[in-house]
């Protein structure tokens, strides 16, 4: 079986951001926003 792990890592001046799946949030976060949608782009020659 294989399982898909999506998730993204971001920083700014202001904070750190770990974005991922509502059920692969870890139980022990301070804080987090549900609610997110995300799409996918995908770049190349033509």
């Amino acid at each position: 079986m294989i399982e898909e792990y999506r998730w993204l890592i971001g920083r700014t001046g202001e904070e750190n951001s770990l974005v991922c799946l509502t059920e692969q949030v870890p139980g022990n976060v301070l804080e987090r926003e549900d609610g997110w949608r995300g799409f996918y782009l995908s770049f190349y020659n033509v």
